[in-house]
This record gives structure tokens, sequence and C-alpha cells, in this order.
């Protein structure tokens, strides 16, 4: 998510800038840190990102406060980065393993499922779905990619 505004207009309905440049805006609804499940921190990368929201003055240390800012000015690209893969040669299997996922992921994301027992039996399922031939065709593509570039 680019917006910072989402955060706090999904989170708490404060969509007004004047009322989110407010000092203690987040305090006077009655959300602190400590209250809230919402906190920009622990949200990063489920409803936006930490590098761009909104942080609570009176939540952390000025050192706190700079360490996203920190951290996405010395991050490294990955090397497979503008990679896409071409899936025109495996249609097949990647409609066999998203049966498979479909068949066994929210039983185990849910806990319904006994990972000891399940998961060996999803990664056989994948493997009899052609997950390791869509492995091989992706490191294909992206060696080819890679020495284009």
């Amino acid at each position: 998510m680019k917006d910072r505004h989402f955060h706090p207009l999904y989170t708490v309905n404060v969509y007004n800038e004047s009322d989110r440049k407010e000092e203690g805006y987040y305090e006077q609804l009655g959300i602190t840190p400590d209250t809230s499940t919402y906190y920009a921190y622990y949200t990063c990368g489920i409803l936006g990102s930490c590098l761009i929201q909104d942080v609570w003055d009176k939540a952390v240390s000025e050192e706190e406060k700079m360490f996203p800012k920190q951290q996405n000015d010395s991050a490294k690209l990955s090397p497979a980065f503008g990679f896409t893969l071409n899936t025109d040669n495996v249609k097949t299997e990647v409609t066999a393993i998203t049966n498979v996922e479909n068949q066994f992921k929210y039983g185990l994301i849910y806990g319904e499922l006994d990972p000891e027992v399940y998961i060996p039996q999803f990664i056989e399922a994948l493997e009899g779905a052609g997950i390791n031939h869509v492995i091989a065709e992706a490191q294909t593509q992206l060696d080819a990619w890679a020495a284009a570039k």
C-alpha cells in the first residue's frame, strides 16, 4: 500500500488531513499504542507500509522513529527484482498446484489440520502436481533474464 492515508482511514475512519496533523489526534480518539492493535509498526505489510504511515509522537523514541527510514534508505533490491515468470509452458502444472494449495492451505493456516501429518502430504501433493517442473522452468527463465540484463 503506497497511500499513507489508508491506515488511519481504514482503522479509525480519520480521513481529514487537518485532523490528522493535530497533535495527539489518535489519543483524542482514545487510541494509544497500548490499546490499539492497529499501531503502524505492528501492521506493517498488512495494512499499509510502516515506512510511510504516521507515527505517534509519544509511542517511540526518536531513534525508533528513524528506524523505518534508515531501513528503507539502506535496503538493497533483490537481483531478481523485475523478473516475471511466464507460465505459458507450465499452465497445467500451475492449475494443479493451485488446486492442491486450495485443498490444504486453509486447514493448515487455521490449525484445523495437524501440520505433522498434513505438511508432508501437502509437499507430496505439490510434487505430484508438478511443482518441481515449475521451479525448474522458473530457474531457466530467471537465468536467461539475468544473462540478458
